[in-house]
């Protein structure tokens, strides 16, 4: 009887150890599938940057390049540096006009007050 208590022991063990492999493949397989979700979203990703460079950025002599997921990064953070800086010179650009347009208001409103004194002035010598 002990010998059929043994055996029904290693056949309860066995099954357990099965068991416990089987929930590890799972566990294994699902983070696989995670993982690999989440590398092609970064693939995805990182080529539709490559849509969004200019051609003359991605362009190779005699035709288009295809170019490797650094070369797209690399590229990538020049353009948006380079528009950082565009959009830098523009919004100073802009600030330089608007003191300007306010200089020549200013002068304006100034022109129109002296205009203004001048001609009641002449018209009350008139009277």
């Amino acid at each position: 009887m002990s010998q059929e208590t043994g055996d029904e022991d290693d056949f309860a063990a066995q099954a357990n150890l099965q068991a416990i492999m089987e929930k590890r493949r799972r566990r294994r397989e699902s983070h696989n599938a995670v993982e690999r979700r989440r590398r092609d979203n970064i693939n995805d990703r990182i080529q539709e940057l490559g849509t969004l460079l200019p051609e003359s950025m991605t362009a190779e002599e005699g035709g288009v390049a295809r170019l490797n997921k650094g070369t797209i990064l690399r590229k990538s953070v020049e353009q948006i540096r380079m528009m950082q800086k565009d959009l830098r010179d523009y919004q100073q650009r802009v600030r330089e006009l608007e003191e300007t347009l306010n200089q020549l208001n200013h002068q304006n409103s100034s022109r129109r007050a002296r205009n203004t004194t001048t001609t009641t002035t002449r018209m009350q010598q008139h009277v």
